[in-house]
């Protein structure tokens, strides 16, 4: 009985596959169809944008389809995450966060004006 089955299993394996390999052959084509995870994005708010040399600044930022995100010159942080600075040279202070996730990385700028 055990035989039996494997045989009827194997037999409408076969009948499957020839069934789809005469689809192919009478359609004349295959279209393959590759799933890549979408790319991250992110959105950064730096807030106040400026003030003076003591003036305390926060970075917040939220991303999508990101597992982490890394300030250039500092360290790396949650894909939502947020970080404060002050004390930075007159002028204006940019600075790039980029977030990487599945589908690639995404960088965007933000900036701090210190005034005298």
């Amino acid at each position: 009985m055990k035989n039996s089955f494997v045989t009827q299993r194997g037999l409408m394996t076969k009948k499957i596959g020839f069934v789809l390999l005469a689809l192919v052959l009478a359609l004349g084509t295959i279209t393959v169809i590759l799933l890549t995870p979408p790319p991250p994005t992110v959105s950064l708010s730096i807030t106040p944008s400026s003030g003076t040399i003591s003036t305390t600044f926060t970075g917040t930022w939220t991303s999508t389809n990101a597992d982490s995100c890394t300030i250039e010159g500092g360290g790396e942080y949650g894909a939502n995450d947020s970080v404060a600075g002050s004390g930075f040279p007159v002028g204006v202070n940019t600075y790039v966060l980029t977030c990487t996730g599945p589908g690639g990385d995404i960088s965007v700028t933000g900036s701090f004006t210190v005034t005298e």
